[in-house]
């Protein structure tokens, strides 16, 4: 027997949590690749230091031969290093998202037949619309760096 709540209300408060679950995962997603972007720049800050220094230290200018192919070839490999994570970080956000909007479908189903098979014609939209909202607030959480999909957090409770 569906509870005698008022099914908008459910509804809407269903969609605030996911909607503040959603940008509470952004902000977060958001800092993780700002957090990225400083690590590179530190890296090129730390480099740009190097290379001042071995400028600095050279006694003659043979030593200038080839230091600037050095330097960019160090920047170069820097930069890609980066740009690696920043890739891997896209492609397991990507991967998050179609898995749980592939969970989230799978359990509106279940829901759906569970329904069914107790007699009743339809579901309420509320509870049907709660299961959903909650698998993608799911999908909205912030992969840890080298984690797979089983091993992901479930979303905080609002």
């Amino acid at each position: 027997m569906p509870d005698e709540t008022d099914p908008a209300f459910e509804l809407a408060r269903c969609a605030q949590q996911f909607t503040l679950r959603a940008w509470l995962r952004w902000e977060e997603s958001r800092q993780m690749l700002l957090r990225l972007r400083l690590k590179g720049l530190d890296e090129n800050i730390k480099g740009a230091r190097q290379a001042l220094s071995r400028i600095t230290d050279a006694p003659d200018w043979n030593s200038f031969h080839g230091l600037p192919a050095q330097i960019a070839a160090a920047q170069i490999e820097r930069n890609a290093a980066h740009a690696r994570e920043f890739g891997s970080l896209y492609v397991e956000m990507a991967s998050t998202f179609m898995e749980h909007l592939r969970e989230s479908a799978e359990a509106w189903q279940d829901y759906q037949k569970k329904v069914m098979v107790e007699g009743a014609c339809y579901a309420p939209l509320s509870e049907s619309a709660r299961v959903i909202f909650d698998n993608v607030g799911r999908m909205m959480a912030v992969p840890s760096p080298g984690a797979t999909a089983s091993e992901r957090r479930p979303a905080a409770q609002i």
